[in-house]
């Protein structure tokens, strides 16, 4: 069953409300399962993609509550300040940021941390580096990618262009070049996009 929700979760069309599905009947299920934290970091990550900050507050909870020393711990506590910066609650977001970093997480959680605190304290992004995944005229397949590199823990910004209906989706920003060329591949898998690019924003 977890298998299944796993497919549909990062398959290439992004079947979440399925994926969702899936996780919630797993749970039910089988609530005593060592998969259990895992279905709720996944549940998290859903309701991160589908814009519902308050359930993913909950089900990254959940994990917190019942393991709070685990390895997936960390992601967890990630997983909800990116709920809270989501649902605007930014002096929130920052003080969680703040002990989560005071704790000595993953690096990856501190990288992204490092992104997330940027925003949260306001600072300017002009002249950074951002990778440009595409320019995209169909918004189901803007939101599909989006919400990708989204739950892969990717910071994501949409600009119009000059032409009606385009859209262009970036990831970042990135301080320096070398910062965003090391990314770029993985933007790129995790995305299921080839040809990105990196740009720069003054």
């Amino acid at each position: 069953m977890f298998e299944l929700a796993e497919a549909d979760y990062a398959g290439p069309s992004g079947r979440y409300v399925s994926a969702e599905n899936r996780y919630r009947q797993l749970l039910n299920e089988y609530s005593s399962s060592p998969l259990a934290p895992r279905a709720y970091y996944r549940l998290g990550s859903v309701f991160l993609m589908t814009q519902r900050p308050d359930s993913a507050l909950a089900a990254f909870q959940r994990i917190l509550d019942a393991s709070p020393g685990s390895r997936i711990a960390p992601h967890a506590r990630l997983g909800r300040v990116e709920a809270l910066v989501l649902a605007a609650r930014m002096r929130e977001a920052a003080r969680e940021a703040d002990a989560l970093s005071a704790d000595r997480p993953p690096l990856v959680v501190l990288e992204r941390l490092a992104v997330l605190n940027k925003q949260l304290r306001g600072q300017d992004t002009a002249g950074k580096f951002w990778v440009r995944v595409g320019v995209f005229g169909n918004g189901a397949n803007l939101r599909r990618i989006s919400g990708r590199l989204a739950g892969a823990g990717f910071p994501v910004r949409e600009e119009a262009t000059t032409v009606p209906n385009l859209r262009i989706l970036l990831v970042g920003p990135f301080f320096h070049r070398a910062a965003a060329a090391r990314e770029l591949p993985r933007v790129e898998r995790e995305g299921g996009v080839v040809n990105c690019l990196i740009v720069e924003r003054r």
